[in-house]
């Protein structure tokens, strides 16, 4: 069964013959290849859009033997443009192809051309692209299937159930290859992790070193949603006698896992104004069940960490900015998600119960502000507090 990704399907038609290169990024095996498929379908079944009209190339399905050279790849493109109607090109993980950049700048000087391309490293499109078509891209970023998206699937399973499966083989696509053969999901993820790191982190960066990028991952995939820095993973590393890589080191194989996007790395901010904290930060996976296949943990020990990973994703799919607050007093707010001119301030937690109502409420009470203020627990009914501030159950949240 094959899941419409209405949302990202949505937002891809906003942007129909616009002169802009619509670039969709995400993690390996996510589900962009898909999305650009179904996006070709409907401009062919519901726009009546002839084939001729539609190039699509794949450039990690070795069969179609493709050119890596830009230069050969521009001319191949340019003897398929035969006369002067609107031509679709998709180039499907386009960063396999050297200097792949000169062929999206060659084909924006034709004036009957719509693109659409996707990548799988942050770094090859956030930053190069952007730098070289200042103002004529607009990126959509994709994600792992939504509790929602996953919900469709198993609408026959009582949602709690479905609920805790998700929270332990999370949302990647490929999972439905494989129904509930759990061995089969973990050694599937296990898979899409090293083919990321040899693809998008070792060969690019000609580096051999398998094991310490293994042993960053697991220890912050372990210790997602808590405050890390540069020193405590060094630390991590040589008092567990796995490694003795200097900090400099260490902080760039951090951003390399970070432009694979194996890592989302989400800055402390003032509570009070936009200021960033550059030395704090927390760390945030593209889906949990990546992260709990690469770190063996199908117990999940930290439920209340794992659902902050869920609402963070959550946040990132309605289109929020996220930030952690933090402020004068050191207390701490899950997550400020803005917006446009709306601000959202969140506290996640399992249970909302005696010992620690207290402390999610007045953290948020200690925010003298307007703006809305929420908890999201695995026991809450939706209703607000006596103060204003809106309770929801997550998996209620999470299906609107």
């Amino acid at each position: 069964m094959e899941i419409k990704r209405t949302n990202y399907l949505e937002r891809l038609k906003k942007y129909i013959d616009i002169p802009l290169v619509k670039v969709i990024t995400g993690i390996r095996k996510c589900g962009k290849s898909t999305l650009l498929k179904q996006f070709k379908q409907y401009l062919h079944n519901d726009l009546n859009i002839k084939d001729k009209y539609l190039i699509y190339f794949e450039f990690d399905d070795e069969s179609q033997k493709l050119p890596n050279e830009s230069i050969q790849l521009t001319e191949l493109i340019k003897s398929k443009i035969t006369d002067q109607q609107k031509y679709y090109i998709f180039l499907d993980e386009i960063q396999m192809v050297n200097n792949f950049q000169k062929t999206i700048t060659a084909l924006q000087k034709l004036n009957n051309v719509d693109i659409y391309i996707t990548g799988s490293n942050a770094y090859m499109f956030s930053s190069k692209i952007s730098t070289l078509l200042t103002g004529k891209i607009i990126e959509i970023h994709v994600l792992p299937f939504s509790f929602k998206e996953y919900s469709v699937l198993y609408n026959n399973v009582d949602v709690n159930k479905r609920f805790n499966q998700y929270l332990i083989y999370g949302g990647m696509p490929g999972l439905l290859m494989f129904k509930e053969n759990y061995s089969s999901i973990k050694q599937y993820l296990k898979m899409i992790f090293n083919d990321i790191l040899v693809k998008d982190i070792l060969n690019r960066h000609t580096i051999d070193g398998t094991n310490e990028f293994v042993n960053i991952a697991k220890y912050l995939y372990n210790t997602i949603g808590n405050i890390i820095s540069i020193r405590n993973i060094v630390n991590y590393l040589k008092s567990n006698n796995l490694s003795r890589i200097s900090e400099p080191t260490a902080s760039n194989y951090v951003a390399w896992l970070t432009e694979a996007l194996l890592l989302y790395k989400v800055n402390f901010a003032k509570i009070k104004g936009k200021q960033l904290l550059s030395n704090l930060s927390k760390y945030y996976v593209p889906d949990v069940g990546l992260r709990n296949a690469l770190i063996d943990d199908y117990v999940i020990s930290d439920i209340g960490n794992t659902l902050e990973n869920i609402v963070y994703l959550e946040l990132l799919r309605r289109d929020y900015n996220v930030v952690v607050g933090h402020d004068i007093h050191k207390k701490e707010v899950d997550f400020i998600a803005t917006k446009n001119d709306y601000v959202l301030y969140i506290q996640v937690t399992q249970h909302l119960i005696e010992s620690n109502r207290k402390h999610e409420i007045n953290n948020l009470l200690s925010i003298n502000d307007n703006h809305d203020k929420m908890i999201l627990s695995l026991d809450l009914p939706t209703g607000k507090t006596k103060e204003g501030i809106i309770l929801k159950n997550i998996i209620d949240w999470l299906l609107e």
